[in-house]
């Protein structure tokens, strides 16, 4: 009971030691067509296009030389093959230089559930429904100036599926994914526990993305992204 008690009460105080940031940002993101054949630019089918709307809500606990983040992502792209997908990833960041320029590199574990309606020649659509393990690592720079910072960051996901991958509804899935995304993030504190986050990036390749854009599409999907921010 004394031993639980101590890792408790250790537990509490390194987190109360710790700074801690909420951030929650909506916006949007968009697939685009690409040309018949891939060369002819005038001569591409519109419908092909699709506009999605993001989600992100980060939390970060921070320490001198590491920190511990947890960021849960929606993409939703509405229509007549509506899809959903949700991605929850836990990344330890780790520093390996001071401020105002923090280089730093953070593996990770996740998870990505994907939701897509399939139609099908005879009968109602159907959803398919797939779950991936994510393994992220992201490299990054944060460049910190007083209350502003900037941080410009690449990241590389492996997705392994978990469970059957039996086709549902002409929904072919692989057995593996490589998530790759580029993101540039903005933030700056008005006050002591205030402040806006602003993301714009692109990713391509995981499963969500992939079964979305297809050959008829490019396979790389930008989104921006802008909200809050809560710090304690």
């Amino acid at each position: 009971m004394f031993s639980k008690t101590v890792v408790i009460f250790l537990i509490l105080v390194t987190t109360a030691s710790a700074a801690s940031t909420v951030d929650i940002r909506l916006g949007l993101a968009q697939i685009y067509a690409l040309p018949y054949g891939g060369w002819d630019w005038g001569d591409y089918d519109a419908s092909n296009n699709k506009r999605a709307y993001v989600s992100d809500i980060g939390y970060e606990i921070a320490f001198n030389d590491w920190s511990a983040n947890f960021d849960l992502r929606t993409l939703i792209l509405p229509g007549e093959e509506n899809s959903v997908a949700v991605i929850a990833d836990l990344q330890g960041r780790f520093y390996f230089s001071k401020a105002p320029v923090r280089v730093y590199v953070a593996p990770g574990l996740g998870y990505n559930h994907t939701e897509k309606r399939m139609p099908t020649w005879v009968g109602p659509a159907g959803r398919s429904k797939r779950d991936y393990f994510r393994f992220p690592v992201t490299f990054g720079v944060k460049a910190v100036s007083g209350n502003k910072y900037l941080d410009i960051c690449y990241r590389i996901a492996p997705e392994v599926p978990m469970g059957d991958l039996g086709d549902h509804y002409f929904d072919e899935a692989r057995d593996f994914y490589l998530e790759q995304a580029i993101e540039g993030e903005f933030g700056w504190a008005f006050s002591k526990h205030f402040g806006m986050t602003g993301k714009a990036g692109a990713v391509k390749g995981n499963y969500a993305t992939t079964i979305n854009s297809g050959e008829d599409a490019s396979a790389y999907v930008p989104f921006v992204e802008i909200g809050p921010s809560i710090y304690f």
